[in-house]
């Protein structure tokens, strides 16, 4: 396949290796709209009380639907709303 794809390259030439591919946080932009993005869905679902959603965005951690749903009590039994617009 080498020797089609570059025929003028020796079949013994040493092969390059791809660099190693740039961190998610090497972008800092693009790394801080993702943060952002990530918290912003959270507040959106917690302001709308959507307890099964924000456990199935946390995955394995602690924060199941039932914990979600005892904090969001706690906040709404003081508070009408979250204000997210």
């Amino acid at each position: 396949w080498e020797q089609l794809t570059s025929p003028d390259q020796p079949l013994d030439a040493p092969v390059s290796v791809p660099a190693r591919p740039r961190p998610l946080t090497g972008n800092e932009r693009a790394f801080t709209a993702m943060v952002r993005n990530s918290l912003f869905r959270r507040g959106e679902l917690f302001a709308r009380e959507r307890w099964d959603e924000l456990a199935a965005l946390d995955g394995r951690s602690a924060w199941t639907s039932e914990r979600w749903r005892e904090v969001g009590d706690a906040y709404f039994a003081e508070h009408d709303d979250v204000g997210t617009g």
